[in-house]
């Protein structure tokens, strides 16, 4: 699959980049390498992905704005599990997390990059991914840490 980052002040539009160029070259390195924001190379600004795809249960579309990557390191080299922070019009703060993972095993003789959910389903996190998840969550601001306090003290009444 491939993306085409559009920038949201200059309007550049880059060549389309696999999900790898994608963190590795176009987000602001919140995270380090594993990912951030989405940003324009030319101008440094604020960019996103559009992407729309058609929904299984009716004749509608999905449209969704990719502002921010975040890979979740899961210690094989192969296996990348990753968020999307999106939004549905190019103009709004991210307010959606979907989750897919890469297997990118171009490095072996005859290896590929396959992306998406996979045959078994989207990708399963341990719970220390998922709590690695949040912390990232809450430093991109998708999550306050407010908000997480307050379900932390609603499940220890």
């Amino acid at each position: 699959m491939s993306y085409r980052v559009q920038c949201s002040s200059c309007g550049k539009r880059t060549p389309r980049n696999n999900i790898v160029e994608l963190i590795e070259q176009h987000t602001d390195h919140k995270f380090g390498s594993d990912g951030g924001y989405i940003k324009c190379l030319e101008c440094n600004g604020n960019a996103y992905v559009y992407r729309k795809s058609k929904l299984q249960e009716k004749e509608e579309t999905w449209e969704r704005y990719i502002k921010g990557v975040i890979r979740i390191p899961t210690g094989f080299p192969t296996y990348s599990p990753f968020v999307f922070l999106a939004a549905s019009d190019k103009d709004d703060e991210a307010n959606q997390v979907q989750f897919l993972y890469y297997k990118d095993t171009r490095a072996e003789e005859g290896g590929t990059l396959k992306h998406g959910t996979g045959p078994g389903g989207g990708p399963a996190l341990t719970q220390s991914h998922l709590l690695d998840l949040i912390d990232k969550l809450i430093v991109a601001g998708f999550l306050s840490l407010s908000d997480v306090k307050k379900v932390v003290a609603k499940r220890e009444q």
